[in-house]
């Protein structure tokens, strides 16, 4: 499921790792992988207050 949803969105993870990227490489920080990204943006989704 995980590989599928990275997938089905391929276009939009590169997007966020690319801009991540950049803002880890400008605060001495290290890039994510797409896994880890997606680990955020489902923490996020599920620690949402409704």
């Amino acid at each position: 499921m995980i590989y599928d949803e990275i997938h089905a969105h391929a276009e939009d993870f590169t997007v966020l790792a690319d801009e991540f990227d950049k803002i880890a490489a400008r605060e001495q920080g290290v890039p994510l992988p797409r896994l880890r990204l997606y680990d955020i943006l489902l923490w996020m989704a599920m620690t949402r207050p409704q």
